[in-house]
């Protein structure tokens, strides 16, 4: 079989050095990778631009090159989204991944299918639970109704807890204590920022089977490849 071209989009800025080597590692050699990032070429003041207004009910956060975090409105990313699909098409890619769990909507722009990690997760994983309680962690306080919104058209009990894979000032520790207090039948780590250390560490200190969408994407889209 040729070499396929996925195209992996952040919402941030690329190259994901801290996410895309964990996906790499499970899709092999035979798969080439395409990168782009829908703050790519913006100025501070152009991100700043979509930081979300009081109020906003879909705060996104990601990743800029240099290490840094950002929160961002997902409305006014979408039209960035749209322009790094078409361009991954230009480039020859059969896929377009995007790396991140948020609940968007449909982008239209393009002829290549488009994986949203979500919606993925969405379908899978009840079929993990028997009682159909799920824990879930998130990296920002504002964020925390829309995953209790979006996880509770899956599973009958929802719990959400904080923690911000990007900021080294946070840790585990408590969103692990939150997690045992709910008893869940499994947890989710509710971003492609969150890594395989931070995936051990939570099982470790909860008991819990834990999920980890970088990898459970990767795992789904070496299956189409192969």
């Amino acid at each position: 079989m040729a070499v396929r071209k996925i195209g992996l989009i952040t919402i941030g800025q690329s190259p994901r050095t801290d996410v895309v080597p964990e996906i790499r590692e499970i899709l092999g050699q035979d798969v080439q990778i395409l990168e782009t990032g829908a703050l790519d070429g913006l100025s501070m003041e152009e991100v700043e631009g979509l930081n979300p207004e009081e109020g906003c009910e879909n705060v996104l956060v990601s990743r800029l090159k240099d290490g840094a975090w950002v929160t961002m409105d997902e409305n006014k990313l979408l039209p960035l989204l749209e322009e790094r699909i078409k361009q991954l098409e230009e480039q020859g890619a059969a896929l377009g991944v995007l790396l991140c769990t948020g609940l968007f909507p449909s982008i239209q722009e393009g002829e290549i299918p488009i994986i949203y990690p979500f919606r993925l997760m969405e379908t899978v994983l009840p079929c993990f639970s028997r009682r159909g309680r799920v824990g879930i962690v998130t990296p920002d306080e504002k964020q925390k109704g829309l995953c209790l919104e979006k996880w509770s058209s899956a599973m009958a009990h929802v719990a959400v807890t904080v923690c911000n894979p990007y900021d080294r000032g946070q840790n585990l520790e408590q969103a692990a204590i939150d997690m045992r207090e709910v008893d869940p039948d499994f947890i989710v780590l509710d971003c492609i920022g969150y890594n395989k250390e931070m995936k051990h560490k939570m099982e470790q200190l909860t008991g819990k089977p834990v999920i980890l969408p970088r990898s459970f994407l990767a795992g789904v889209i070496r299956e189409w490849c192969s």
